[in-house]
């Protein structure tokens, strides 16, 4: 049964991540920075869980897979706006996401009016809770625009 639980799983993982598409051009497209350097040396540290799937993982997760997810998103971040705020506004959210999967930092990449607000704490949690595909690196940092508006 494992085994085939891990065969699912890596045939998810690379269907999800060999799509050549990019997104849309009316889109916001996530930036990705280059990081990731380890102290002492050491290479990337792979998930556990067998060399043969950590081989299978992307090096970094791909930019339609961010894109994807943080689109996703969008309606929770804009749930987080009250009509208090500007009528419309790009909110430029960077996050670090580690080799899990799972986003360790989230922040306002550029000034905002939601910088110390209570919607702005609102939109850094609901970016935290989000989930990438694991990968190789151990870290990957990619900043995202969102749109809000009330």
């Amino acid at each position: 049964m494992s085994t085939n639980l891990r065969s699912l799983s890596l045939v998810l993982l690379v269907g999800a991540c060999a799509s050549p598409n990019a997104p849309s051009p009316a889109e916001p497209a996530p930036v990705a920075t280059q990081h990731g350097a380890t102290s002492g040396g050491a290479g990337p540290v792979a998930p556990q869980g067998g060399d043969a799937h950590a081989e299978a993982l992307p090096e970094q997760p791909s930019r339609r897979h961010v894109a994807d997810v943080m689109r996703g998103l969008a309606p929770l971040v804009e749930g987080c706006v009250t009509s208090s705020g500007p009528p419309r506004e790009i909110v430029q959210v960077a996050i670090t996401l580690v080799s899990d999967g799972h986003v360790v930092e989230a922040r306002f990449d550029a000034p905002t009016s939601y910088d110390r607000t209570a919607e702005g704490a609102c939109i850094l949690e609901t970016v935290r809770q989000a989930t990438f595909l694991p990968f190789r690196r151990p870290d990957f940092r990619v900043s995202f625009p969102f749109r809000v508006r009330h």
